[in-house]
Order: C-alpha cells, then sequence, then structure tokens
C-alpha cells in the first residue's frame, strides 16, 4: 500500500506535499519504500520522540535513508508551533533549496494537518505566497481546512514577516 501524499503546487521546480505519519513498527520498512516510489526524495518528521514511540517509528531515519531518500526532523509539540528563530529560518530555507533543486519533499507530523501545514506554508511563503494563499493551496490538496489552530495560522503570518531578517544570508527569495 503506497502512503497518500497530498501534493500541491509550488512556483518552483520541485514537489511540496503533506501526509498523515507514515505506519510504523513492522510496516515502517514497506511506508519509506512507497514513500520513495511516490517520488518522496526528503522526508521530514515534525513529531516528537514520544509520539515516534507510540506509533513505532524510531527507526524512521534509518529506514528513510535506505529506502533512498534524505530524512530530516524538526520536533513540534502536537497543536505547537516551532520557535521563531534562525534555526527553524534555517530548516524551513533549507526545504526551499531542495524546492529550487527539483526534488520533492513531503512534510509529517500525526495527521499531516496543523503542523505539516504550518512548515510547508512557511517554505511557500519563503517563495513568495502570502500565509492565505499557501493555506489555500494547502488545504485544496488536503480536502481540508487546513492548520489545525489560529495560533498556527498566525504563526505562519509572523514567520512571512520576518523572513526577510531570518533567512539566511546567501538566500534570495521573497
Amino acid at each position: 500500500m503506497q502512503p497518500m501524499v497530498y501534493w500541491f503546487p509550488t512556483p518552483v521546480a520541485g514537489r511540496l506535499g503533506t501526509l498523515p505519519h507514515p505506519r510504523g513498527g513492522t510496516l515502517l520498512a514497506e511506508e519509506m519504500a512507497g514513500l520513495r516510489a511516490a517520488g518522496v526524495d526528503v522526508l521530514i518528521s515534525l513529531l516528537g520522540v514520544p509520539e515516534q514511540e507510540e506509533i513505532g517509528l524510531e527507526s524512521e531515519p534509518e529506514l528513510a535513508r535506505a529506502a533512498g531518500m534524505e530524512f530530516r526532523a524538526l520536533p513540534i509539540f502536537d497543536f505547537a508551533t516551532p520557535p521563531l528563530n534562525a534555526e527553524t529560518a534555517a530548516f524551513v530555507h533549507q526545504i526551499v533549496a531542495d524546492l529550487q533543486a527539483g526534488r520533492s519533499v513531503a512534510v509529517h507530523c500525526w495527521m499531516g494537518i496543523g503542523r505539516s501545514s504550518t512548515i510547508a506554508a512557511c517554505a511557500l511563503c519563503a517563495l513568495g505566497a502570502e500565509p492565505d494563499e499557501a493555506f489555500s493551496l494547502i488545504s485544496a490538496a488536503r480536502g481540508q481546512p487546513v492548520p489545525d489552530t489560529v495560533e498556527q495560522w498566525h504563526w505562519v503570518e509572523q514567520f512571512a514577516h520576518v523572513w526577510p531578517q531570518l533567512r539566511p544570508k546567501h538566500a534570495e527569495h521573497r
């Protein structure tokens, strides 16, 4: 069974999508192979360690790499937002660089709605979209409103506002 990635348009060559967490435990290797078969080059997890353990995703980084994907993580508490700082901006910048290089990036949290949509919207904003446009694109792909909370929406608005100051100096977006 191939995992469902909800792809949405970007203004560059790469593809960006969100998805619910992969099935864990004994099904995880199959899930990683399915994501790679779906064209995922970079897999990003926003789950914290307790969530990873609950689902059985402790070996996700190794199995993603074994399937031929790059793996990155930015743990964010459920229904929360990451810190609005240079580290988060650098994380988003790497997604943007991947997209500009034509890579396909898939971001997951628990259900692929709140935290995943928040980070994906930041990447779209870094590429020039307004927050409402970014969330509209993601919502259309998902077939439901995103993100989970008003706080996540406002956080993306703040991110878009401070991106010019926070982005890495060599970045030339927006």
